[in-house]
């Protein structure tokens, strides 16, 4: 039993450190996190199906968690059943990474599972590990955005396809160390530190990636994580910690300016000219609220594309920008997903963060997981912008989340 019982934290241990080097390489390589992806999900699979099988005559021991993995389910379901419905299109990327994203949401499922159940198993070692790890790779990936940035690359993209993807996955992946930090370091001085080392790397790499919204939604994610978790903390150093979140607040949207302030004069000009970042933006979601289909699995990307085209031409003043962005995405999730996948689409994106939420606030965690810190910007992101249409980020997202279920409690003693 003893046996079974150690080569059991050896597979958890082994795919938590897995998971962490998929998580930070995916800022700078291409396939290997994919394939660590699937591989913990196969161990997840067969520990989940295990687990339930022998304690099938037990009660739901935790709902939050079991509504959360339901909304990922759903996830799930509306993607692929989409993909099936709508196979032929012109814009297959678009379906392709819909029904990828649908796939890694279904595994996501078992993997959060695997981790919050088996959670006792992870060891201090290896949690210290991943977290020089993913702080290694959040340095590594910093030297390559400056080098970018050095070669007249103004907005960085890292591994993505824009600037602005770029941001949010370095959000992401930034507050997952934080989160891993805390659990391991708790609220020490050296927590502290690597609190504001982290935020440093982070707040630099958004600033490179030029994205309107990370600059505003990244320093108030930081403020809010320290104020849930470091309470005890001496009042000279609360302080200096508040005059850190003052300049950085201030500080990091006025580093990019001269994006900040079109946002006014494109508002302000919408009306004569359209053809603007946010003008265009405008014209986005107002043809696509248009181009909704209210069925109960949606409609393919080209129905949705003639129309939204056309509401442009007509009462958008064919607006340039708007009418070539407006084939690939709607710049709000919400949106996107109803003019995409319909009903079955918009219920389970809505499930996805309410369930996401409850979850992360539940006794049952007791502010020992970070999923709403995952959750939460990946909303806010998604009012401006499509965070969840990219296979790619749905798996960091996934990675991220399940990473954020873990605790290490801390010695026995």
């Amino acid at each position: 039993m003893n046996l079974l019982k150690s080569q059991h934290k050896a597979f958890y241990n082994t795919c938590f450190f897995a998971l962490a080097i998929a998580l930070t390489s995916d800022l700078f390589i291409k396939g290997l996190p994919e394939k660590i992806f699937y591989i913990v999900s196969y161990v997840s699979i067969i520990f989940t199906v295990t687990h339930v099988w022998n304690n099938r005559s037990q009660l739901v021991d935790n709902r939050p968690l079991l509504w959360f993995m339901i909304s990922l389910f759903l996830m799930a379901a509306a993607r692929m059943i989409w993909g099936i419905c709508f196979k032929h299109t012109t814009y297959q990327d678009i379906h392709d990474n819909y029904v990828t994203g649908g796939k890694r949401f279904l595994l996501a499922a078992f993997i959060i599972f695997y981790f919050y159940k088996a959670r006792n198993s992870l060891n201090k070692t290896v949690l210290t590990a991943a977290i020089v790890v993913i702080l290694a790779g959040l340095a590594y990936t910093l030297l390559l955005a400056l080098q970018a940035h050095s070669l007249a690359d103004p907005r960085i993209k890292l591994t993505a396809d824009a600037a602005t993807t770029a941001s949010y996955l370095t959000v992401f992946v930034s507050l997952t160390c934080l989160y891993l930090s805390f659990q391991r370091f708790k609220s020490t001085p050296f927590s502290i530190l690597l609190f504001f080392v982290i935020l440093a790397i982070n707040i630099t790499l958004v600033i490179l990636t030029e994205t309107r919204s990370s600059v505003i939604v990244a320093p108030l994610m930081y403020v809010l994580f320290f104020f849930m978790n470091y309470r005890k903390i001496n009042k000279a150093i609360l302080y200096s910690c508040l005059a850190i979140f003052i300049a950085v607040i201030i500080g990091t949207p006025y580093a990019i300016w001269d994006r900040m302030k079109d946002i006014k004069s494109d508002i302000d000009n919408y009306h004569v000219n359209n053809d603007t970042s946010i003008g265009a933006r405008f014209s986005i979601w107002k043809s696509g609220w248009h181009s909704v289909n209210f069925g109960i699995v949606g409609q393919n990307s080209d129905a949705r594309t003639e129309k939204a085209r056309s509401y442009i031409v007509k009462y958008e003043k064919d607006n340039p920008e708007a009418w070539k962005n407006v084939a690939y995405h709607l710049h709000n999730d919400m949106l996107e997903v109803l003019s995409i996948h319909g009903i079955l689409g918009i219920i389970a994106l809505v499930a996805f963060y309410l369930a996401g939420i409850v979850f992360s606030l539940s006794k049952a965690m007791r502010r020992e997981n970070g999923v709403l810190f995952i959750i939460l910007p990946a909303f806010l992101f998604g009012l401006a912008d499509t965070v969840l249409i990219q296979g790619n980020t749905v798996l960091l997202i996934c990675a991220c989340l399940a990473m954020m279920v873990t605790a290490w409690r801390g010695d026995p003693k």
